[in-house]
């Protein structure tokens, strides 16, 4: 895993429709959790003093987790100190500490697909509770302790960056557009600045990018204009087991005319390949610069499950010389 990945959250987006709250505190774990059968008003982390509830329309407290309707309250020492009318509000570990103040996440959601969480923080410092305004964009964060702040680092698919800071009791926002057709932190080593660039708007901007252009000219040759077609239609980049990853067909000619493109973010290597269909023949030309280890080409499990899909089709890998 490289750093970039280093401190993001487990999993993919903590709302999963899991009813596990845990929350971990200086290395003791209390834990609270349900499904369905079970009581959905559950004490958390009781020495701290922090329950959850969820009442319907009219304010009677449901005894299970209910979906979308009515409001989820948090309190602490019996004081309601936030109200959401989310589907998910979910406590997510670990706590922060801060000197003497404690800090937990909880995550808001409606359940939709359009937008993964936003976030809220909870101070507890001498013996009260207080809750920041939400912040977030929707995105997962990647996430920085330090002894006197709390940093939540988000991307926008756009290349800007906007960095979420908790620190004497408040959170303040810095936003920064990251360049593209270059590489401020690595030197040349990697494609690890392009992982920012996941909206689909940003494919065009990555193939041409000034380093990836030519990388890609140089390994393919004529292919390269290819592989740049039948990208033409195409999902939003991926980040995958530390590749950034594009897949694509031909407006005209999908399932015929496809093509795949894995980038790492740990060095300069590339993988790429297109598929032809002549006669009913499939052929894929695969390509890498890449060294090849004492197995073989060890492509990553993107492009590996890419080339899964077409059994059938004859397989030619050409190496960088």
């Amino acid at each position: 895993m490289n750093k970039r990945n280093a401190t993001m959250l487990a999993g993919t987006m903590f709302l999963k429709k899991l009813l596990l709250i845990t929350i971990v505190f200086l290395g003791a774990v209390h834990a609270a959790h349900a499904d369905e059968s079970d009581v959905y008003v559950q004490s958390l982390a009781t020495d701290y003093g922090l329950t959850m509830r969820q009442l319907d329309e009219k304010g009677a407290v449901l005894d299970k987790d209910a979906g979308p309707i009515g409001k989820r309250i948090i309190s602490y020492k019996g004081k309601d100190i936030l109200e959401k009318h989310e589907m998910y509000v979910d406590f997510v570990g670990p706590l922060y500490k801060l000197g003497d103040e404690s800090l937990v996440l909880v995550a808001l959601s409606s359940g939709g697909n359009a937008c993964g969480a936003t976030y809220v923080l909870i101070s507890l410092k001498d013996g009260a509770a207080k809750t920041t305004p939400e912040f977030g964009n929707c995105a997962e964060p990647e996430i920085t302790a330090t002894p006197t702040a709390v940093e939540f680092r988000f991307y926008d698919g756009y290349g800007k960056r906007i960095v979420e800071t908790y620190s004497n009791g408040a959170v303040t926002e810095a936003k920064t557009t990251l360049p593209l057709n270059a590489d401020p932190n690595n030197n040349g080593k990697d494609f690890n600045y392009l992982a920012p660039y996941t909206d689909r708007d940003n494919v065009e901007k990555i193939l041409t990018d000034s380093t990836v252009s030519p990388m890609l000219a140089q390994l393919m040759g004529p292919d390269a204009d290819k592989l740049k077609e039948r990208l033409e239609v195409m999902d939003s980049p991926e980040l995958r087991d530390d590749y950034l990853v594009m897949q694509g067909g031909m407006a005209h000619g999908f399932t015929e005319e496809e093509a795949v493109l894995a980038l790492s973010l740990t060095s300069h290597n590339i993988y790429a390949a297109i598929l032809t269909n002549d006669n009913g023949q499939q052929t894929i030309r695969a390509y890498t610069n890449a060294p090849r280890g004492a197995e073989g080409v060890q492509a990553p499990p993107a492009m590996k499950a890419w080339l899964e899909r077409y059994p059938d089709a004859r397989l030619n890998w050409v190496f960088a010389s």
